[in-house]
């Protein structure tokens, strides 16, 4: 495995961690909220690039729907480059 790929995998892994741990502490927010508020914390820039697209899970609250698998797609691609930065 490549440094990139090591990179990427703590990354994901960080993410959601982060959102589990989010949903243990504010179990009455939406889990489209929870995924996207941790993105903002950690990558302000895709936040924004997604924010107000059919990507953008804010209002989701069931795993089923279709801005989450969506959004999951989209957090996992762009994990997958790093920002312009070289970071995860």
């Amino acid at each position: 495995m490549s440094n990139g790929s090591n990179a990427q995998t703590a990354w994901l892994t960080e993410y959601f961690l982060r959102v589990m741990k989010l949903a243990i502490k504010y179990p009455e927010q939406r889990l489209g909220q929870r995924y996207y508020n941790v993105l903002y914390t950690m990558r302000p820039d895709l936040a924004e690039k997604i924010k107000g697209t059919d990507t953008d899970p804010f209002y989701a609250s069931k795993p089923d729907d279709e801005r989450i698998k969506r959004f999951i797609e989209f957090v996992v691609e762009h994990a997958n480059r790093g920002d312009d930065n070289g970071n995860y």
